[in-house]
């Protein structure tokens, strides 16, 4: 074919393509104009959100309990161990000759007494948990119910509610142990002093290591460490507003690798210093790991994630996504027929960018990424031509015939 043919040809094509695109551009009822023009889209997929406040803190002993020593009940004698020593609960820590066996008596069942009352307040405030658990509905393990969003705040407040429970009654089991060990403690002094008027065997209430001892007799005369380690820090006004006990905290070092999980279980309420007009006041508080870990060592220093909310396995989109009329959220969602339909969504968890979409919406769902590109609900769509994803080897498997017979199709449709 000579060159001045071949350029007819393609002068003719270009003619039709731009006649047949203006008639049905401007022809009544045509569908071009019904058309969306979709320029990117996004899929539903599924991720884990979590919604956290940031703060900081150190590794340190769990807990240090104090050992006091009271002249008035006699004369101290010796201590039985030395810093650094490990000592298990009932171990001796030190000795002193008594003044008045009889005072001495009393002062210990004395002792005795106020703990076991104690244990009783708690062991009452326990029974008290446990009935009020018994009160909380159960959640419903049916998979096929259909919950709306108001019978889904209820079910997350249950949870949330005897999970508090449950957090309440292991703090009170936690208080009553410690007593109970206490009184033991006392118990061994009181039977150390029938067998021996003369003199008293102090034994350790606690397992741990001793972190110090004043051999000047000033109190506390020996401070012991636990064996297990805790993250303690401060937080600031407004994070107290924000956190609570019970919640999970999620723990990094930059001494180890990953991350270890814990649960914050003390906040004081008073801060750290005492208040001034002119600083900012600071909230002590404590986080227990999940387990405990030898790759954190005390003094380590830590970033801490406390988690206001999370949701898992959360059908996700970008929030960008998400049209909002009326109160009501909508996505638009590209159906396997070339349409574009408006699909009414309820949102939940909302974390950086990202949205929970808790009904409406079914994972690999591709909706469109920028809703103000619809201009026509339940019209069709047509998107840019993406070189990337097409396999041009299978042009190689078209004769001419059937690739103008192709692009013929593509033009006139």
């Amino acid at each position: 074919m000579k060159p001045k043919q071949k350029l007819s040809i393609w002068v003719a094509a270009i003619v039709v393509f731009i006649g047949v695109n203006v008639y049905l551009i401007y022809k009544d009822s045509s569908a071009a104009e019904r058309l969306n023009y979709v320029s990117d889209w996004e899929r539903v997929t599924t991720d884990h959100l979590v919604e956290t406040i940031a703060s900081s803190g150190v590794v340190a002993p769990a807990t240090t309990e104090r050992m006091y020593f009271d002249p008035s009940l006699g004369s101290f004698q010796s201590f039985f161990v030395q810093k650094g020593d490990t000592v298990e609960s009932g171990d001796p820590l030190y000795e002193y000759a008594v003044t008045d066996a009889a005072e001495n008596r009393q002062y210990l069942e004395g002792k005795i007494d106020k703990l076991e009352g104690q244990i009783d307040d708690i062991e009452l405030n326990i029974n008290q948990l446990e009935t009020l658990k018994d009160t909380v509905p159960e959640e419903t393990e049916n998979e096929d119910v259909t919950v709306n969003s108001g019978d889904q705040s209820t079910s997350d407040q249950t949870l949330a509610t005897e999970y508090e429970i449950e957090m309440k009654i292991s703090q009170n089991e936690l208080k009553r142990d410690m007593l109970e060990t206490k009184r033991e403690t006392y118990e061994s002094q009181l039977q150390s002093l029938m067998d021996s008027p003369s003199s008293v065997t102090v034994t350790s209430p606690y397992s741990g290591v001793v972190q110090t001892i004043h051999h000047d007799l000033n109190n506390p005369v020996i401070a012991i460490a636990s064996e297990d380690i805790a993250v303690h820090g401060k937080l600031s006004e407004q994070a107290t507003r924000l956190v609570k006990s019970g919640m999970k905290t999620y723990i990094r070092s930059s001494a180890v690798k990953g991350k270890r999980t814990g649960t914050l279980t003390d906040i004081k309420p008073v801060p750290v210093d005492e208040p001034e007009t002119e600083q900012a006041s600071k909230y002590a508080f404590t986080v227990e790991l999940e387990e405990q870990t030898e790759d954190l060592q005390v003094g380590y220093h830590t970033q801490l994630a406390f988690v206001i909310d999370e949701a898992q396995d959360a059908l996700v989109l970008p929030e960008q996504t998400i049209e909002t009329n009326d109160k009501q959220d909508y996505t638009w969602v590209l159906s396997n027929n070339g349409t574009v339909i408006k699909q009414q969504v309820k949102t939940g968890l909302q974390v950086t960018g990202d949205v929970e979409l808790t009904s409406g919406a079914k994972e690999g769902t591709h909706v469109v990424q920028e809703p103000e590109q619809v201009n026509d609900a339940g019209a069709g769509f047509i998107t840019p031509l993406k070189w990337d994803f097409i396999d041009t080897s299978i042009f190689t498997e078209l004769n001419k015939h059937e690739v103008f017979e192709h692009l013929l199709l593509g033009v006139l449709e």
